[in-house]
This record gives structure tokens, sequence and C-alpha cells, in this order.
């Protein structure tokens, strides 16, 4: 039997989310009936008790969690291809400082040999010596996990293209070190550079135990630092996230090219060589998704379509809205009234 009950609720403006929001029912004395959950059994009155259960707040925090795992196998077994390149493509050590030698003849030809003198500083002042080095090691690790790990828990829109962008800028950086490898200033012999990072020794660089034997020294072009900062700008600017943080993101790209220059880590020329990782990632996430859509592949990335696609792991609660100049109770469903100027109107059994 078809009937209408009217239900008080917030008026007619933006409502506030909580994990379990409760739905007031009147009953026909005009009293607020709370007892139960929609169990589809009447009061005194007849009227359905409905309230919403807190089982969808579970099913949520089901999703996050199974989510947050996605994300972190999916950023191990890029580590694991790291790995894996690292020793599989393992180059004579005669080769890469031949490549190191002719980026810093490029430098020399186009007047941007400037390692020497930003290293010397650093030699001079061990302090900042030492800021440097520590900020080399962990600055742009924090920053760019930080912040991608922000936009998940945000639930952002632009956090599938973050995140898959992010992985192409660090594949193409792999597959460069794997096809050509490079010996950094710091490593190159007979060239007269400080290692910076060896004398002040921070933590996770070269010279610790796990970064010794599973990471790549030999893999200055291009610079992943600048890759991952200069993501993080990208990805601000896509995600709205306020010139403020823009001009921080910019702050932090000036600074550590300085910093990678000047602790001998790379050469003037890896950084426009780390800059163009991200439009190159740019491009293959956007091929990517056109495949995607094209039904070529069924994803060669975590995630669906990233061309402005929301977190897609949370669980959605159901519309309680009808569409524009739809008539009352036409966006109506068995679990969830339409809602039209604060008052909910359905149809049920």
């Amino acid at each position: 039997m078809s009937w209408q009950g009217r239900f008080y609720g917030a008026p007619p403006r933006k409502m506030r989310r909580s994990a379990a929001p409760a739905m007031v029912v009147a009953n026909d004395r005009g009293e607020d009936d709370r007892r139960g959950w929609c169990d589809g059994r009447g009061g005194r009155s007849g009227v359905t008790r409905c309230e919403a259960a807190p089982s969808g707040a579970r099913e949520e925090e089901r999703g996050r969690a199974a989510s947050a795992a996605r994300e972190i196998a999916g950023g191990l077994a890029v580590l694991a291809v790291y790995l894996a390149f690292t020793h599989a493509f393992a180059g004579a050590r005669a080769v890469s400082d031949a490549h190191g030698r002719s980026l810093l003849a490029l430098e020399r030809w186009a007047h941007l040999d400037v390692g020497h003198q930003l290293n010397g500083v650093l030699v001079r002042h061990g302090w900042l010596g030492a800021l440097a080095a520590w900020e080399y090691a962990t600055t742009y690790v924090l920053a760019t996990f930080g912040f991608l790990g922000y936009l998940w828990w945000r639930r952002s829109p632009a956090y599938p293209w973050a995140r898959n962008t992010l992985i192409w800028v660090t594949l193409i950086a792999i597959c460069c070190f794997a096809v050509w490898p490079s010996t950094p200033p710091r490593l190159l012999p007979g060239e007269g550079y400080t290692d910076i990072i060896a004398l002040h020794h921070p933590p996770a660089t070269w010279g610790t135990g796990a970064v010794s034997a599973g990471a790549n020294p030999y893999a200055a072009m291009p610079s992943l630092h600048i890759g991952w900062v200069a993501w993080i700008g990208v990805t601000a600017v896509r995600a709205r996230c306020g010139a403020l943080v823009a001009w921080l993101c910019a702050l932090h790209l000036v600074v550590t090219s300085l910093v990678i220059v000047a602790t001998a880590a790379h050469y003037v020329v890896d950084i426009p060589g780390g800059l163009l990782l991200v439009p190159a990632a740019a491009g293959a996430e956007a091929l990517r998704a056109a495949l995607v859509r094209a039904g070529v592949v069924r994803g060669l990335l975590p995630g669906h379509d990233s061309e402005g696609e929301a977190e897609p792991d949370a669980p959605s609660a159901p519309s309680r809205r009808a569409a524009a100049g739809a008539p009352p109770g036409s966006g109506e469903s068995a679990e969830v009234p339409q809602v039209v100027g604060g008052v909910a109107e359905f149809t049920g059994p």
C-alpha cells in the first residue's frame, strides 16, 4: 500500500556529513520516533522507523583500509622494479664514467659548470654542508609521499592522476638509468669534487647498509629528485591547492636544484632532464587513459580513468537528490527518500 510520511530534518542548506546520519521520524503525535534502526516495523502511528545503520561506516572503513593496502602494494611493486633494473642492468663502471664526463663537458661548453664553486661553499662551511646533505636525503621523499598521502586521505579528485603520473615519472627515470647510466660528479675520478653526502652521512643515503645494497649510485641523468619535486608542484596546481602552496613548491624546486648541484650529486644539466620527466609522465598517463576508455586495455596502472575521477575505493552513499525538475517521489528508492525543501516524501510498502 502506498503512503506518505512527513520527516522533519535540516532546513534546505548544505548538510554536514556524518558516519551514520540519523533519519528522525515524526509519529502521529508530532513526537520524534528514534526507536530502533531501519527494521521495517511501524510504531504506534504505523510509520516505518528509518535510521541509517552504522554498517555503512564500517564498510567505508574496510574499503579505505583495502584502498590503502592496494596503494602500498603498488608502491612496493615500483620499488621492486627499481631494484630489479638496478641489478639486471648494472653496466661497466667505465661506461658510466664516460657518460658522466660527457655531461660535464656539455656543462663546460654551455658555461654552466658552477658545480665546483657551489661544492666549495659547502666544504668551507660545514654546517651548511650538513644541512644540504640532510635536505638532499629527506625532503624530496617526505614531501612527495606526504603530499600523495594527503591527496588520498582527502579523497581528492586529482589523486588518481597524481598517483599514476608519479609512477610514470619513476618508471621513466628507471628506464633512463638502465639504458644510459651516468656517474654523478661526486663519484667521478679526478674531477676534484667533494662528496658532501658521504662526508655528513645523513640517514637513508649512500654509505648506509640497506641503501648501499639496493640503490643505484650511477643514476645522475635525469635527476629523480627534480622529477619528484616538480611533480609535487604540478599536482598541487592541478588539485587547486592555492597560490601559497604553489609558491612553496616553486621555492622547494629552487632549493632542491641548488642542493643537488652543490653536494655534487648531480650535474646542472640533470635539472632540465628531471623537469622533462613530468610532461613525459603526463603524456604516458593520457595515452593510458585513452586506451582504457577505448577498451584497448583494461588498465595498465591501478585505479580507473584518471581524467577528473575522484578516489574510487570509498563506497558512495546512495544519492538523496532527484534530478532537477523531477516530480516529487521520482528520485526515491526503497532505502533513501527524496528530500524536497526539508520534507522527505517516499512511497513504500
